[in-house]
């Protein structure tokens, strides 16, 4: 019989060869320490736990935190630090510490070392907020190469607080990498086409597009026509959250009018179609629900519940 043949039929065999285990203690102690400094804080609480009568030598030993928080990483400083929702309470982390948390916020990214703070977690995070940082096709291949073995339905969530954009299209990027994005929000970045861009998509992968900041730097390309058309085509499934927190709506009034011009009408929660809603705008002062005229003619698309 050939070695080939044989070589399947082994593959084949309804007998399973147990899961062979290596003991580390029958190695030689250079080799354990040698392991112990090649080993990501991950893999290191892997062998504390795999260590049951704690006979390997694995100091230092990691720590694993389960706090819920978030764990801000300054890139340039090489600074942790555990914050809330808020950023209200912050204490101070370690190198040593293995985190569990929702939400991972990185500072200044440099995607050299882009990978280098998701080893202080135990799992991935669904949410990533990224600040100070240049987002360009480099980001964007890094940030699909992490989570390229995440189990999700397009759960994630990017923030891009006070980040300069470097790359023609930021959405089809998102899709070309298929990166399983559900919510993209952008706080405080530069001006951009988002409407022309979105229309040039072969499909809008997004559920939830927020922006928070000035109502110039965030409507300042847009026109109704070229809004209602996007939520027409590519973004049927799009919702629009805009917050301009720090503007009453009398101060946008008019200027959000000029915009929308005659495509979109008001929708309060009373209205019979309100939870299909295309865009909200939050101001200082109030909340108010916009649907394009063609979602009130045609069957409501399914959107994303907020």
């Amino acid at each position: 019989m050939s070695s080939s043949r044989m070589s399947s039929l082994i593959k084949d065999s309804p007998i399973k060869e147990p899961s062979k285990v290596y003991l580390l203690t029958k190695f030689a102690y250079s080799f354990q320490r040698r392991l112990r400094e090649l080993a990501t804080p991950k893999e290191a609480c892997h062998l504390q736990l795999a260590d049951v009568d704690d006979t390997v030598p694995l100091k230092p030993l990691i720590n694993c935190s389960n706090s819920g928080e978030i764990v801000v990483w300054d890139v340039k400083s090489q600074h942790v630090c555990l914050t809330n929702l808020l950023e209200t309470e912050t204490t101070e982390s370690d190198m040593l510490t293995l985190h569990s948390l929702g939400v991972l916020k990185v500072i200044s990214a440099d995607t050299n070392s882009f990978r280098r703070p998701f080893y202080q977690l135990y799992d991935l995070p669904p949410a990533l907020f990224v600040k100070n940082s240049t987002i360009n096709d480099a980001f964007f291949a890094q940030y699909a190469n992490v989570y390229k073995h995440y189990v999700c339905d397009n759960s994630l969530v990017l923030k891009l607080e006070d980040s300069k954009l470097q790359i023609e299209n930021i959405f089809n990027q998102i899709q070309e990498c298929k990166i399983p994005l559900a919510v993209l929000l952008f706080e405080n970045s530069e001006n951009f086409d988002w409407v022309k861009l979105l229309l040039k998509c072969k499909e809008c992968p997004l559920q939830l597009l927020r922006f928070s900041g000035l109502f110039d730097d965030i409507f300042g390309n847009v026109n109704g026509d070229d809004l209602a058309k996007m939520f027409r085509s590519i973004g049927r499934r799009l919702r629009v959250h805009v917050g301009c927190k720090t503007e009453s709506y009398a101060d946008i009034k008019d200027r959000l009018n000029r915009v929308l011009g005659k495509k979109f009408v008001t929708c309060s929660k009373g209205h019979p179609k309100w939870i299909y809603f295309d865009l909200v705008i939050v101001t200082s002062t109030e909340r108010r629900f916009y649907i394009s005229k063609q979602a009130l003619s045609k069957p409501c698309r399914k959107k994303m519940v907020l």
